[in-house]
């Protein structure tokens, strides 16, 4: 994932984001979901 993050994008985020306590109190099938952000760089 990060050897798409070149000159076209960036990542803000370093780390993949997991879901809140509460997410997964409601959802638990989402303990393993992780977020992963790149953003086009302008």
């Amino acid at each position: 994932f990060r050897a798409l993050a070149g000159d076209e994008f960036e990542e803000p985020l370093r780390k993949p984001q997991g879901p809140t306590a509460e997410e997964i109190a409601r959802n638990p099938r989402s303990r393993s979901a992780k977020l992963r952000l790149l953003r086009r760089a302008a």
